[in-house]
């Protein structure tokens, strides 16, 4: 008698649209779902599934997120309605700001500072630009 059987991994993806916004780039462009379990097979047909995982991958800007376990039955369903809780950052992009120098007192200053906050100098365009 021949008998074929043996466990493998799957992985599969599946297209997310979900009124989640990315953290990095805030667009609302959608997400990827993917989802990867372990099975056994007999003759090539799955028995059993175990051992599942779950992920979203940002289309805009390739962002990853991991799926909480305690909402991995929300993305068993057909169209799963995840929240912006479900959803644990893995490799999220650091945004880099400009800094630069205060002239008055030479603190510091982040790109978006209008006055320092140390001296209170007023921040003109022209040394944001620079």
């Amino acid at each position: 008698m021949f008998l074929v059987m043996g466990i493998q991994d799957k992985i599969k993806s599946q297209d997310h649209s979900n009124n989640v916004p990315c953290h990095v780039c805030d667009g609302m462009h959608g997400f990827e779902l993917i989802s990867k379990y372990n099975y056994f097979h007999l003759f090539f047909l799955p028995v059993w599934r175990w051992g599942y995982d779950y992920s979203l991958r940002c289309k805009a800007c390739g962002s990853f997120y991991t799926i909480k376990a305690e909402s991995y039955d929300k993305c068993k369903t057909e169209s799963p309605e995840l929240s912006y809780w479900d959803l644990e950052p893995v490799n999220i992009p650091v945004k880099q700001t400009k800094s630069l120098e205060c002239k008055a007192c030479g603190f510091i200053l982040d790109s978006d500072f209008e006055f320092c906050p140390k001296c209170g100098t007023k921040i003109t365009d022209d040394e944001k630009s620079d």
